[in-house]
């Protein structure tokens, strides 16, 4: 079963929602998963999640924001997600390098081909067997943000930001459709976490 899928797409999207429906329900069916999520998944991953997520008085560059990224995944990855995929776990991600993609080059305006050498030079080469990206319309995901009773640095991007990422997103699903499973997340919950649901027994039972 050691599989590792994650789940990615933009704020206001429904992915914690979908994550936690799918791990109640593979719990009904005695599969052994595992759900983490990124920036984080470890103590000291979790205390840089709070630095590149938290307002502050001083302004994170994104090289800074970037860096802080890459030193929390390759915590995760050593620490947290190669050790429970050795035990046999299905590992799940909210969040994984895709977003750093969408986030810091395609948001940010960083060079995948810094990205690409810093993956490189720190061993992050490291790929999900499949990825869900959940979609939805931007207006519909900014309005849900609205609702929200904490918000971070990245809730409060304009338009143009969140445009960029989700076309960043959208990009690299058609560059890796055997991959990335595109989610159209603008319809019912109930029949969004089914659909995700029934492609993921399928997925890890190939």
């Amino acid at each position: 079963m050691n599989k590792f899928v994650t789940f990615e797409g933009m704020e206001g999207v429904g992915k914690s929602s979908v994550i936690q429906y799918i791990d109640e329900k593979l719990k009904e069916k005695n599969i052994k998963a595992v759900v983490t999520r990124e920036p984080g998944g470890t103590k000291l991953a979790d205390k840089l999640r709070d630095l590149v997520l938290r307002s502050d008085e001083e302004l994170i560059l994104p090289e800074t924001e970037l860096l802080l990224l890459l030193a929390a995944r390759k915590q995760h990855i050593e620490h947290f997600i190669r050790p429970h995929l050795q035990k046999g776990y299905l590992v799940i991600s909210d969040r994984f390098f895709d977003a750093t993609y969408a986030y810091q080059c395609g948001g940010r305006g960083l060079p995948t081909s810094v990205l690409e050498k810093l993956n490189a030079l720190l061993g992050l080469n490291f790929y999900p067997d499949f990825t869900f990206l959940l979609d939805a319309p931007i207006n519909t995901c900014l309005s849900r943000l609205k609702n929200r009773e904490k918000s971070d640095r990245f809730d409060t991007e304009d338009l143009e930001f969140f445009r960029k990422v989700k076309s960043s997103y959208l990009n690299r699903a058609n560059d890796d459709p055997k991959r990335i499973v595109k989610i159209n997340c603008d319809e019912d919950f109930e029949v969004v976490c089914k659909t995700v649901l029934n492609k993921l027994i399928q997925k890890i039972a190939q």
